[in-house]
């Protein structure tokens, strides 16, 4: 449990989601640096190559896929009200991380770091289009 506690500060989850879209008032290749691999995505990455303990706990499971949905609902809600697309974007990367928790939690781990990897090449070009 205390390994997705830190995965979640790491990966924008609820309560912690709020950094993210923060963060995104830097220069667009940073932007797009943070919306792709490296920064939000260490989290889902650990919680994949560690899949072996976290199926061991159904509890931490449920914990898992239920603060991924709530995330991705949230984010979304939230990324539907605002008016700078920077923050859409950040805001549409807390939804999709919230995704990829949920997927996490259900025990889908493939699927996840497959949307790890397809968030990974789509978003940056986004961010990077949205500065053009």
């Amino acid at each position: 449990m205390l390994l997705f506690i830190g995965a979640t500060g790491k990966s924008a989850q609820i309560p912690l989601y709020t950094w993210l879209p923060d963060a995104m008032a830097g220069p667009t290749p940073v932007s797009a640096l943070i919306h792709a691999a490296t920064m939000v995505t260490a989290g889902i990455y650990m919680i994949a190559r560690s899949n072996v303990l976290y199926s061991l706990s159904h509890t931490t499971m449920t914990i898992l896929a239920i603060v991924g949905l709530a995330t991705a609902l949230l984010a979304a809600t939230i990324a539907l009200k605002q008016n700078d697309i920077k923050k859409v974007l950040a805001y549409s990367t807390v939804s999709q991380l919230g995704f990829m928790f949920l997927a996490l939690g259900t025990g889908a781990y493939v699927a996840a770091v497959f949307h790890v990897m397809t968030h990974a090449f789509s978003k940056p070009c986004f961010s990077l289009v949205v500065a053009v």
